[in-house]
């Protein structure tokens, strides 16, 4: 899901940067594929609708701010760096009940 999301929002960038027509096309083709994709991963992954939409949201914002950084340089300042670790971080975090380290918490 994220991957479209990234190709959406590039070709939406695309568009605003070239006003070339194909590419807001691109994206809203591209975005009418993300519920279907969304209802398959949740009829069979183990897990639930704000799990897989936090991951979903996660990775799309990690990867469209690389995207971002090298491909139409911008730039990110240190704390947004820090924001998305810890964003890594709270992704780490939220599966961890799923691994099997998690049954030798104390707490």
């Amino acid at each position: 899901m994220s991957i479209i999301d990234i190709i959406m929002e590039s070709s939406v960038k695309e568009y605003v940067l070239s006003n070339k027509t194909y590419f807001i096309v691109a994206a809203v083709l591209f975005y009418m594929l993300q519920p279907l994709l969304f209802a398959y991963i949740l009829k069979h992954s183990s897990y639930g609708m704000a799990e897989a939409n936090i991951f979903w949201d996660v990775f799309s914002i990690i990867i469209v701010t690389f995207i971002g950084v090298y491909y139409f340089n911008k730039s990110i300042k240190n704390i947004q760096i820090l924001g998305i670790l810890f964003t890594i971080i709270g992704i780490i975090l939220i599966d961890y009940p799923s691994t099997k380290y998690s049954k030798k918490l104390i707490f």
